[in-house]
This record gives C-alpha cells, sequence and structure tokens, in this order.
C-alpha cells in the first residue's frame, strides 16, 4: 500500500509503500538506486521501518513521516513487530544517509513546508494518553536546512483528527479533517498563527489533500471512497 506521494524538484515523484521509499518518474517508471530508502539507510540498528507521509524541501533532501502503520496490520501493509521507534526523518540525496529530526510524536504523519521552508508542520495522529490532551498539528523551525528546533503546538484537531495537509502561498495550512463526526469531515484551513480561516466540507472522512493544475490551484481531497476537487483562490506551495 503506497501511503504519501508528492513531487520532487526535478518533476518526479516520490511516494511511501509500507516499508520503504521509492522515487519514480511522471510516467510512473520507479526509478532505481541512489533514490531508493533501504532501512538500513535509517540511523540505529536494522530493523523495520513503515514510512507514511514525505515533503520535499528545495535542496533535493526528503522528509518523511514513520508512525509504523504499515506493520500494524495487514490491512494496510504487512504485520510485523516494531523494531524502531516512531520517528521523523530528513534524508539526503547526495550522501543516502538519513537522520532523526523529531522524535517527540507517538504517531508522526502528514507533513509539509511553510512557503519558505522556515517551518515545518507535521500531524501527530497518536491516541491522547490523557483527558483532554491534543490531536495535534505541530510546527517546527527549520535550522541550516537540516534539523529542527522549538517545536510546538500549532493546532488542537479535538474532537476529530487530520492525516494529510498542504500549505499554500500565503502561509496558510490546508488539513484533511475527520474521525470527529459528520460536520467535522472535509478540509480546515487554519492561518499561519494558528486561527481556523475556513471549511470545506464533505459527505465522508478527507484523509489526505493537495493542490495541482497549471496554477496549483485545484485542490485534490481523497476521502474515504471518493476523490474530490475544488477550485480554490490560494496556490498550493508544494514544489516544484
Amino acid at each position: 500500500m503506497v501511503w504519501g506521494r508528492t513531487v520532487s524538484t526535478v518533476e518526479r515523484h516520490s511516494e511511501q509503500p509500507h516499508s520503504a521509499m521509492v522515487r519514480g518518474d511522471w510516467r510512473g517508471q520507479r526509478i532505481p538506486q541512489p533514490f531508493e530508502l533501504q532501512q538500513r539507510q535509517l540511523p540505529g540498528p536494522p530493523g523495520q521501518a513503515a514510512p507514511n507521509d514525505l515533503a520535499v524541501h528545495s535542496d533535493g533532501s526528503i522528509w518523511f513521516t514513520d508512525p509504523g502503520y504499515g506493520i500494524m496490520s495487514n490491512y494496510e501493509g504487512h504485520k510485523a513487530a516494531f523494531e524502531l521507534p516512531a520517528n521523523v526523518y530528513r534524508l539526503d540525496t547526495k550522501t543516502r544517509e538519513a537522520t532523526v529530526v523529531a522524535g517527540d510524536m507517538d504517531k508522526p504523519n502528514g507533513i509539509c513546508f511553510s512557503p519558505d521552508e522556515k517551518l515545518l508542520y507535521i500531524v501527530d495522529t497518536g491516541t491522547p494518553r490523557h483527558p483532554g490532551d491534543p490531536r495535534a498539528i505541530r510546527v517546527y523551525e527549520v535550522v541550516d536546512g537540516v534539523r529542527l528546533k522549538n517545536g510546538r503546538l500549532f493546532v488542537d484537531m479535538s474532537p476529530g483528527s487530520s492525516d494529510g495537509i498542504r500549505c499554500d502561498m500565503d502561509g496558510n495550512v490546508w488539513s484533511a479533517a475527520g474521525w470527529g463526526g459528520e460536520s467535522f469531515n472535509g478540509v480546515h484551513v487554519f492561518a499561519p498563527d494558528g486561527k481556523l480561516i475556513g471549511k470545506i466540507h464533505l459527505p465522508e472522512t478527507c484523509a489526505n489533500l493537495c493542490f495541482g493544475g497549471t496554477k496549483k490551484n485545484r485542490l485534490f481531497m481523497a476521502a474515504s471512497q471518493s476523490l474530490y476537487a475544488v477550485y480554490t483562490d490560494a496556490q498550493g506551495a508544494q514544489m516544484p
């Protein structure tokens, strides 16, 4: 099963199967090494990985989340024992080395950069451990394009949750939304200060989304059983 997918600056797409990360060209042809992430490239002892979503930086590095969902059951992947902690990684595509950039979340999931790449937003879809704990979208400052600092809560998605996220060119965060009742399903849009400024209501849970079209102003929304699309006044900030 493929989880997240994005387009890189060299017009190739990267995707996240249940335990690896591969690249392909616009025709869907898989590009072999050196752009294929192998489990041995992850820091620490060899172990089972389950990459989920990813974002490509303008320097070509790939930042991706590993919440472990792909090995939790046979429904979403291939059931296996957890051998690596849930982390967020940065893969240097030149050296093919991966480093942990965040390890303070239960289930890091959706991920995207702000338009200027000074901020990185990450969704934590882990189950709250205590009453009142947030269903968080977190934000981090990006330092020198290689590490993160000052992680903090950006938005609490309670009573539902987020999954995939994208930024527009104005720095607003567009979040897939669901698992909070019928009125919650769709897309929630947040200003850079975390204020909710808009919603798109869908008749089913929305799990992922991206901007597309020649002007990147068409929002595509992957829901439980349907793919929706709507033109917006916003333009997506993803690369290229």
